[in-house]
């Protein structure tokens, strides 16, 4: 009869070391799934960190479409304005789809990207963003997105930029199919 030494489990004495690679896994970052609905739009792998950082700041950390602003009308991802919720209720009624995460993804990416989109945010700006997801650090991506795009009020500049070195530090997470949505 052969004996096998015995085999330890590292969860069933709190005191013994847990070796790096047993450590169960933590639960994924709540923007991961919006990485694979930005991944499918054409903005670059190198602009998404700042765009999740912005969404990270406007939605106060919940990444949650439905986000509402806490004293002012501003909705979603992207705390839409009035005038830009407008444009964008108006725009996924005429798809015929409903109100979603990858729908605010794809109308953010469409106003950024299409002269002729449903929000229309000015040529100048449009290609501000453009040169910034293209040539821009993250930190200038953050910034850029923020003034052209999200035009806050209260920028929370410093918070924005602080999310986008957390997110940054991820980013070989993002390529990786099978931790992002189908």
């Amino acid at each position: 009869l052969l004996m096998l030494p015995e085999v330890l489990n590292p969860w069933e004495k709190e005191s013994e070391v847990v070796p790096f690679d047993m450590v169960p896994p933590t639960a994924p970052p709540k923007y991961l799934g919006i990485v694979g609905l930005l991944s499918k739009t054409s903005i670059p792998e190198r602009a998404i960190s700042a765009i999740l950082a912005n969404i990270d700041v406007e939605t106060d950390g919940t990444f949650d479409y439905q986000k509402k602003q806490d004293k002012g009308p501003a909705y979603g991802l992207f705390q839409f304005d009035v005038e830009q919720q407008n444009a964008y209720f108006k725009d996924i009624g005429k798809k015929g789809i409903l109100d979603s995460d990858e729908a605010q993804v794809n109308f953010m990416a469409d106003a950024i990207y299409n002269k002729d989109s449903a929000w229309d945010l000015g040529w100048e700006a449009r290609e501000a963003i453009q040169e910034s997801f293209d040539t821009g650090s993250t930190a200038d991506i953050t910034k850029v997105f923020s003034e052209k795009y999200e035009k806050p009020k209260t920028p929370h500049m410093q918070k924005r930029l602080d999310s986008a070195v957390e997110i940054e530090k991820l980013k070989g997470l993002f390529s990786n199919k099978y931790l992002t949505a189908p």
